[in-house]
C-alpha cells in the first residue's frame, strides 16, 4: 500500500474507498505540502476540500456547510433500501434524519453518528408511496425532499 498518498492510505483503513475522479486532488495534497507525516494548515484545507469534493462528485448534495454535508436519497424511487451518504466535519454536531408520511406522521429517525458515514433505509418495510425526510441540526430542520417508495 506504500504506492497510495497518504490520504488514500487513512481513507482505506477508516473503511473508505478512495474513487479515480479524486485522485488528482489527492496528488494535488501530496504536491503542495513538503511534509507528507506533519499536517500543515494548507494541508488541512486541502484536505477537507477532498472529502466535500468527494462527496459532492459522486451525489447530489442535499445539505452542505462547515459542519456537515450530506447526500440526497438514493436510489430515489426507491424499492427495498434508500441511501443517504454523509461526512461530518465537526464531530460535536447533533443531527439527525426524519421520515415522515405525507401526514407528517414521523416513521422512522436515524442519529447521524460520525463513524458511520451512511444511513440504509429499509423501505421494504415501507407503504408504496411519498415521504420526506428532514435533516435537522441541532434541532433545527435545515432541509427536507421527498423520498418516493414503489413495492417490489
Amino acid at each position: 500500500m506504500s504506492f497510495l498518498p497518504a490520504l488514500s492510505r487513512q481513507m482505506l483503513i477508516e473503511g473508505d474507498t478512495p474513487r479515480p475522479a479524486i485522485g488528482k486532488f489527492l496528488l494535488k495534497v501530496n504536491h503542495l505540502t513538503k511534509d507528507k507525516e506533519k499536517p500543515t494548515k494548507k494541508r488541512n484545507q486541502l484536505e477537507k476540500q477532498v472529502k466535500r469534493k468527494d462527496l459532492a462528485l459522486f451525489t447530489d448534495v442535499l445539505f452542505e456547510n462547515e459542519k456537515i454535508t450530506v447526500s440526497r436519497v438514493y436510489p430515489n424511487p426507491a424499492t427495498t433500501i434508500a441511501i443517504i451518504d454523509y461526512v461530518l466535519h465537526d464531530q460535536n454536531i447533533n443531527a439527525k434524519i426524519t421520515i415522515s408520511n405525507v401526514l407528517g406522521n414521523v416513521i422512522q429517525e436515524f442519529l447521524l453518528y460520525p463513524e458511520q458515514k451512511r444511513i440504509k433505509i429499509n423501505t421494504y418495510e415501507y407503504n408504496s408511496g411519498v415521504y420526506f425526510y428532514t435533516l435537522s441540526l441541532e434541532g433545527k430542520a435545515v432541509a427536507t425532499k421527498k423520498l418516493i417508495v414503489k413495492g417490489s
